[in-house]
């Protein structure tokens, strides 16, 4: 493996775990961005970078997305909430010949929980089971749902058939997908899909311990994302 000079953008609490399995790794954080007068005087400096993280907020992602395009810097990014955008940014990407590494959630485990809620949502297809979803995180978390849960959704009513969208349960009607999302304390982030007719009930769940699945998730991404395009 490549020892990489990266840049991290947003230093929040997984900015730091980000650091700490970078140098794990055998990396060297090359820059820090996580404010105004970081980026006017160090953001000249970002194209020597080799490959860029992003978590930072909603309202400075695609902002942050722009500055390593234009540097032409691979960019790996975990910041979730900008999704009305995402279409506009792929589109440059490709365009342009750009790098960019996009998830909802970097988890290796939750990643498998994505490929089983696809076949629970096939499997189920022209049965009785309703399904629901529920997602719940710390309490400053800003995007609701969450990028995972909005990722589950989008998957199981493209591949159940039954719904047509997702909503809040109290804006529900029988083509909604109901997804309920909860804010308690510093849960690093749970995700239960339940299934239920009237002979039983089926539940997949996923519980993150902690932040550093994420962490090393976005680390691998970044490992990977250099050196392509796209």
């Amino acid at each position: 493996m490549q020892p990489l000079k990266i840049s991290l953008i947003g230093y929040g609490r997984m900015g730091k775990i980000v650091e700490r399995i970078c140098v794990q790794r055998g990396h060297q954080i090359h820059q820090i961005f996580d404010n105004k007068e970081d980026w006017q005087t160090k953001g000249p400096f970002l194209k020597d970078s080799d490959v860029a993280i992003e978590f930072s907020l909603p309202e400075k992602s695609v902002e942050n997305i722009h500055k390593c395009f234009a540097a032409d810097l691979p960019v790996v990014v975990g910041t979730t909430g900008w999704d009305a955008q995402r279409d506009e940014i792929i589109s440059l990407c490709r365009k342009n010949g750009y790098s960019l590494f996009y998830a909802p959630n970097f988890s290796y485990g939750m990643n498998m929980v994505f490929r089983l809620n696809q076949l629970l949502a096939q499997m189920t297809k022209n049965t009785d089971y309703i399904a629901d979803l529920q997602e719940t995180h710390h309490i400053h978390k800003k995007d609701a749902p969450s990028g995972t849960a909005l990722k589950l959704a989008d998957d199981f009513i493209r591949l159940n058939g039954r719904y047509s969208k997702w909503a809040f349960p109290e804006n529900a009607n029988k083509d909604s997908l109901v997804i309920k999302c909860l804010r308690q304390d510093e849960v690093p982030g749970t995700h239960e899909l339940r299934l239920n007719s009237n002979e039983d009930e089926i539940s997949l769940q996923h519980r993150a311990k902690g932040r550093e699945g994420f962490a090393l998730g976005a680390v691998m991404a970044a490992e990977f994302l250099f050196g392509k395009k796209g």
